[in-house]
């Protein structure tokens, strides 16, 4: 423990511990503190429900080096900061089963460590091995996460409210979410309202719940805009074999509901393959002015739409909202990503974004209909999307039993139904791609489909002019 007992502002500086193992410590005390508007926490008296292993405050500097973090936990049964969500009690401040960084100006500096087994336990707990809060960082260099869960947010490493986490050349591996809560959602990594930056790493067979939200590997979030803004940059990293629930996006999944317009992410020079959403099987992209760049796609699944790519402004539609959010789909090559139609059994994607439209909206929006396709790219729910100088090949958008056609086996624009009105409305430019072997029932490049028939409401333009600057 660094810095939970003493006063504010006197947190230990500059403490080294290396080549130490850290194994079964338990953090289940209380909690106590002050959230503000949509949760977020602006103050923490108290917190004896993070960090089981190690817990940083009050401006504490800390470097871990050749450390190992095995089986350590917290549990959030004694926590009071909490909120109900469907009628279902959970934390909001406990989580981190090894390690937890708390206020501004804690730093954790993390190298060449390894975190195995640990749990963020009890409902809403969050980052089976790392949580950090209220302003406070990570960055961590060459480290390993495998096996660790949590509740709802962040198998691996949840930021709420926080400052950055900087990671590079790290391996996060078979990390999920193991609450039933229809947000779970962050197999590997989930932040909310916080600054993200991953480099050279490499994320695998990570999970959200199959009843859960989305972002198999990565969750970023901005519900709301808290004044400031917030970024995500994901550089020359892998993603492959990874699983995301009905929300989508496998790999990584940006979702913003009326952010800071400042707010911006990127994906550059990455590679998916085998990662499977419920829409957008590699990446959902949401709200939040986004670059996609010289990224590799390779038999990525999606059940309804999107096989690689979900590209929308859901998250502004259902407020009546059409903020100027652009996202950018350039210079990638995608081959045979597929849609695969949703399993028996499964609710489909359309039931669980009908829920989060009425819920978010007071019943004021709705999703009546998503019509199947987009084997690669689906542009949708007023999606504004430039897509240009990529290659589409042996992607496919086709009839799975009992479903509709599917359309456009490599991009589908439009196919929703919904109120208000910019549920329905898409928009997109294509130019320059390159196209060979695609299939759908219907359309087997791009297809173009006005389900709602609002005039002049679904609309691909023939060339992108100006590209999204990165």
């Amino acid at each position: 423990m660094a810095g939970n007992d003493i006063l504010p502002g006197t947190g230990v500086k500059n403490v080294k511990l290396d080549s130490l193992i850290v194994r079964g410590g338990y953090a289940n005390g209380p909690d106590n503190g002050v959230l503000g508007t949509h949760n977020v926490l602006q103050s923490l008296f108290y917190d004896h429900a993070a960090g089981g292993g190690l817990l940083a405050r009050y401006g504490s500097t800390i470097a871990l080096s050749r450390m190992l973090f095995d089986q350590n936990g917290s549990d959030g049964s004694n926590a009071t900061i909490t909120e109900i969500l469907a009628g279902q009690l959970l934390v909001l401040a406990s989580g981190g089963g090894a390690v937890a960084a708390i206020d501004p100006n804690t730093l954790i500096t993390i190298n060449n460590s390894r975190f195995f087994k640990n749990i963020a336990s009890f409902q809403g707990a969050s980052g089976g091995a790392l949580i950090n809060m209220i302003k406070a960082s990570y960055s961590i260099t060459a480290s390993q996460f495998e096996q660790n869960v949590s509740f709802r947010n962040g198998g691996a490493i949840r930021g709420k409210d926080a400052s950055d986490i900087g990671i590079s050349s790290s391996i996060f591996n078979n990390n999920v979410l193991s609450g039933p809560v229809p947000d779970a959602s962050g197999g590997a990594i989930g932040t909310i309202n916080s600054n993200l930056s991953v480099f050279d790493s490499i994320f695998t067979q990570n999970a959200t719940t199959p009843t859960g939200f989305g972002g198999g590997a990565i969750f970023f979030h901005i519900p709301f805009n808290d004044g400031s803004p917030h970024f995500l940059t994901v550089e020359r990293s892998k993603f492959a074999n990874n699983f995301a629930a009905a929300f989508g996006g496998g790999g990584v999944n940006v979702f913003g509901i009326l952010p800071n317009l400042g707010s911006q992410a990127l994906i550059n020079r990455c590679e998916f393959s085998n990662n499977t959403g419920g829409v957008g099987g590699a990446i959902y992209l949401d709200s939040i002015t986004t670059a996609v760049t010289q990224s590799t796609f390779s038999a990525n699944t999606a059940q309804l739409q999107g096989g690689a790519i979900f590209s929308s402004n859901f998250g502004n539609a259902i407020f009546n909202s059409i903020q100027p959010t652009q996202q950018q789909i350039s210079n990638n090559v995608f081959s045979n990503n597929a849609i695969v139609g949703v399993p028996a059994g499964t609710a489909s994607p359309l039931f669980f974004f009908n829920f989060i439209a009425n819920f978010f909206s007071n019943n004021t929006s709705s999703v009546n209909g998503m019509s199947p396709g987009g084997g690669a790219i689906a542009v949708v729910f007023s999606g504004n999307t430039k897509i240009f100088n990529n290659a589409f090949t042996y992607n496919a958008a086709l009839r799975s039993l009992l479903e509709e056609p599917g359309h456009g086996g490599a991009i589908l624009v439009g196919g929703i139904v919904g109120t208000p009105l910019p549920i329905d409305l898409s928009l997109a430019c294509a130019s320059s791609n390159l196209f060979y072997g695609n299939q759908a029932n219907i359309d087997n490049d791009i297809a173009v489909y006005n389900p709602a028939n609002i005039p002049n409401g679904v609309i691909v333009a023939p060339s992108c002019p100006i590209p999204v600057k990165g």
